[in-house]
């Protein structure tokens, strides 16, 4: 039995091996899901990295004032929308690492561009005023993360940076129907709902957690 065992093995293990990478699911980040070395090192320029840089930090924007818009409006739009930032951030943050770029230490509320603190400041105040604004405001996260998407991938020859940044700009597209409502009407079909967003009293969905 035990010379059975030994021979079984290494077939297993070349047929793992030999596992076609078009049967792994592609993530994020562009490597194949199922792959077992490492991804492949990515080589970026200047510009490139400071590019990714950037999008590292506004993706953690993104995700850290969802955060707080979840814990303040009991909307489902953030709390699905949230899990997903969490996940770009990651894939990002694995392409840096591929690529050896050096990220800024995260600091909760802080941001190093000081374009990004300002957009974290002004929409986590606006957001904070009531549900309704909280979704308008999760919507100016998503039309701006999708334009510096597409400027980044209209300056970039990187095919590891093409192929996270595509992923991030369809999610965000995604993301925006979301906040606004199918149509792209500007609106929520839960905001529009009778007496606005909330109405004159507390509904299931939208309580505010005080």
């Amino acid at each position: 039995m035990k010379t059975i065992t030994w021979i079984l093995l290494p077939v297993l293990t070349l047929g793992a091996a030999a596992r076609p990478a078009a049967d792994c699911p592609r993530r994020a980040d562009g490597a194949a899901g199922c792959a077992a070395t490492s991804p492949a090192p990515v080589t970026l320029n200047a510009d490139e990295a400071k590019a990714l840089v950037f999008q590292v930090e506004e993706e953690r924007m993104a995700r850290e004032l969802y955060t707080e818009l979840a814990a303040r409006w009991d909307t489902t739009q953030f709390h699905r929308i949230l899990q997903a930032e969490t996940r770009h951030e990651q894939a990002l943050r694995a392409l840096a690492q591929r690529a050896g770029v050096a990220l800024p230490a995260a600091q909760p509320g802080r941001f190093t561009d000081p374009v990004l603190q300002q957009r974290y400041d002004t929409l986590r105040a606006r957001g904070l005023v009531s549900a309704v604004e909280a979704l308008a405001a999760g919507a100016a996260v998503e039309k701006q993360d999708i334009a510096d998407l597409q400027a980044l991938l209209g300056a970039t020859q990187s095919e590891a940076l093409k192929a996270v940044a595509t992923n991030l700009e369809r999610a965000s597209e995604r993301h925006l129907a979301a906040f606004t409502g199918e149509g792209g009407r500007g609106r929520s079909a839960w905001a529009s709902r009778p007496g606005g967003a909330c109405g004159g009293r507390a509904q299931a969905g939208c309580r505010a957690r005080i």
